[in-house]
C-alpha cells in the first residue's frame, strides 16, 4: 500500500493522487484479505508503515496510511526512527489506538538501541531481527529477549 513512500516515485507523500485514494478506498477489500486468510489458517500480525522518518507526517496522512488494521493486524512495522520526537509521536499515536509499532533494526541494533523508544510509550516495541541483530552487537540476542521479551512484537530469523 505503500507505494514507495518517500523515494519521489508514485507513493511519495507529496502526491495527492495517492492522499485522495487512501482517504476513499473502502476497508471492504482489507477485510476480505483477512476472511481470506483466517480462513487458510494464517493470522496477520503487521504491516508495514512506510514513512520519511526524517520528516514526520501529518497525523491525517498516518492516519490513512494506518487504515489496513481491518486486515487483522496489531501492529505496524517500520524502521526506528534516529529522530526521538518522531518515536515519541508514533508511540502517541499507536497508544491511542492500541496498536504497537514494532521498530526494526539492521546491524545497528544493540541492547539499548530501543530504549528511548521504550520510555516514550508502552506501544513502542521492538521488530527484531536475530540475525541483523547478532551482527550489529557482535553477540546472542538471548540477554536483549530476555530484558525486553514484554517489548517484542514479531521476531524473524
Amino acid at each position: 500500500m505503500s507505494g514507495g513512500a518517500g523515494r519521489g516515485g508514485p507513493g511519495s507523500r507529496g502526491n495527492p493522487e495517492l492522499t485522495a485514494w487512501r482517504a476513499s478506498v473502502s476497508m471492504d477489500k482489507f477485510k476480505a484479505l483477512r476472511k481470506l486468510y483466517r480462513d487458510a489458517s494464517v493470522s496477520i500480525y503487521g504491516f508495514k508503515l512506510d514513512l520519511r522518518l526524517d520528516s514526520p507526517q501529518s497525523d491525517s496522512q498516518m492516519r490513512l496510511q494506518c487504515r489496513p488494521r481491518p486486515s487483522g493486524a496489531n501492529q505496524l512495522t517500520m524502521e526506528l526512527p534516529d529522530d526521538p520526537a518522531t518515536t515519541q509521536r508514533i508511540g502517541d499515536y499507536a497508544a491511542k489506538r492500541k496498536l504497537w509499532a514494532g521498530y526494526h533494526a539492521h546491524t545497528q541494533a544493540h541492547l539499548t538501541f530501543w530504549d528511548t523508544a521504550f520510555r516514550q510509550s508502552e506501544y513502542n516495541g521492538a521488530n527484531i531481527d536475530i540475525g541483523h541483530y547478532t551482527a550489529g552487537a557482535s553477540g546472542s540476542p538471548i540477554p536483549f529477549i530476555e530484558k525486553h521479551h514484554a517489548r517484542i512484537t514479531s521476531m524473524h530469523p
